[in-house]
């Protein structure tokens, strides 16, 4: 297994739920609980043995017969060390990853709505 990988599943046992080199060119592909992509990926980019610097993709994939049907793919590319990585989350029909939140915390008003027309 290649190094890096081990030191991420050392690092989150438990929210790494599998690694593997995959394809001709050995792919680099971690499996992470949704919950842990930020801290997840914070180490990387942190993590001067890691120093993935680079966003290059974000993918969305829907899988409608998976119990764990939408799956996002961030792919990441260290450039100081040259290495890709594949950071995959997948979630369930039901769950919901992301809420949004308007940056004074509230609703607006009917009014407020309005004068935004």
């Amino acid at each position: 297994m290649h190094p890096l990988l081990t030191k991420l599943k050392d690092q989150f046992p438990d929210a790494v739920l599998g690694v593997r080199e995959e394809g001709p060119y050995q792919d680099l592909v971690a499996q992470v609980e949704p919950a842990a992509v930020p801290e997840v990926a914070r180490f990387l980019h942190d993590d001067p043995a890691m120093s993935f610097d680079m966003l290059s993709d974000i993918l969305s994939v829907d899988y409608p017969e998976d119990k764990d049907r939408f799956e996002v793919i961030y792919l990441l590319k260290s450039l100081p060390r040259n290495h890709r990585l594949r950071l995959k989350a997948a979630f369930r029909k039901t769950a919901r990853p992301f809420r949004r939140s308007r940056p004074s915390g509230k609703a607006p008003t009917s009014s407020s709505a309005r004068s935004m027309t």
